[in-house]
């Protein structure tokens, strides 16, 4: 009875803790098309290095609100204009720099 215990708790705290007090890295609210949202996420992920993992895409037809938790909030208008709504600059100094510094394969030769 006891191992059973022990078990679900640590099924708990593995799998649905996490979810639930994780928070955004970068998040995108778009306003505008789906794909345009998408190419905004492909940009992240092929120039600026950022994986796939870090970024929540999020299709919305309401205005973006700061209210988030995420270190990066970006929001796509309808009109096509990004707006950096917050950042963390010291954690996208200290953590994500890892990711925004790496250099392109195919950029230009030193």
């Amino acid at each position: 009875m006891k191992s059973i215990f022990k078990s679900l708790i640590c099924c708990y705290l593995i799998f649905i803790c996490p979810k639930l007090f994780a928070r955004e890295v970068v998040l995108i609210e778009n306003l505008a098309t789906i794909s345009e949202g998408e190419l905004l996420k492909s940009i992240l992920i092929k120039k600026f290095h950022l994986p796939r993992e870090l970024i929540t895409l999020k299709n919305t037809s309401q205005a973006c609100e700061i209210k988030s938790e995420a270190i990066i909030h970006l929001c796509l208008e309808a009109n096509g204009e990004l707006l950096i709504k917050k950042m963390n600059q010291f954690i996208v100094r200290n953590s994500l720099g890892v990711f925004l510094n790496q250099t392109d394969k195919q950029g230009v030769a030193e």
